[in-house]
C-alpha cells in the first residue's frame, strides 16, 4: 500500500517537489522515508531542492541535502539514482545557489555552500520568460552577479567572502 511517491501534477512536479515548494517538512520527511526520487525534475528541469530554495524554505532544503548525504553513504561505490545534487541545473542552467543569491537568501547560500555548491556555475542558455514575454539572455551569469544585480548586499557579501578565501 501507500501512495506512489513519483506521481506528477500538471507542471510535471512530483509529490516531493510540491511538498518542498510548500515548505512542508513533515510530508517531505515522509516521502524521503518512502524513497521518493529527489532528483526527478519537472518539465522545466527543477528538482525538489530547487523548489525548496525558490520558495525560501531552508528547513526543507536542509532535509533534502541531508538525505543526499545519507543516500551517498549507504550507496557507496554504486550509482545513486535518486541523489540530489546541489549543483543541478534547470533547463536554462539556473542552479539552487543562483536562486538563493537572486533572492538575497544568505542563510540558504551558506547551507548550499556547506554542501559544495559551485560558485562558478554560469547560466548556460537563453530562455523566454513566459510571464514577461521577453527574451532573458543571461549567458555566463553567476550567483554573485545575480546577487549584485538584485542589490542583495548580504548575499553578495557571503559570496565575495568565499572568493576572497579561495
Amino acid at each position: 500500500g501507500g501512495a506512489q511517491t513519483h506521481c506528477r501534477d500538471q507542471q510535471g512536479r512530483t509529490a516531493l517537489a510540491v511538498a518542498a515548494t510548500r515548505g512542508d517538512a513533515e510530508v517531505t520527511s515522509q516521502l524521503l522515508r518512502k524513497n521518493a526520487n529527489v532528483g526527478l525534475p519537472d518539465e522545466c528541469g527543477r528538482t525538489a531542492l530547487m523548489c525548496a530554495v525558490d520558495s525560501g524554505h531552508i528547513g526543507v532544503a536542509a532535509l533534502l541535502l541531508q538525505h543526499e548525504v545519507r543516500s551517498l553513504w549507504f550507496k557507496r561505490g554504486r550509482h545513486v539514482h535518486f541523489a540530489v545534487t546541489v549543483n543541478t541545473e534547470d533547463v536554462v542552467g539556473f542552479t539552487p545557489l543562483m536562486s538563493a543569491a537572486s533572492q538575497g537568501r544568505a542563510d540558504i547560500i551558506k547551507l548550499l555552500l556547506a554542501h559544495s555548491a559551485d560558485v562558478d556555475a554560469q547560466i548556460t542558455c537563453c530562455c523566454n520568460d513566459a510571464k514577461k514575454q521577453e527574451c532573458l539572455c543571461r549567458l555566463g551569469t553567476t550567483a554573485l552577479a545575480l546577487a549584485t544585480e538584485a542589490q542583495r548586499g548580504e548575499a553578495a557579501a557571503v559570496l565575495l567572502l568565499l572568493f576572497e578565501l579561495q
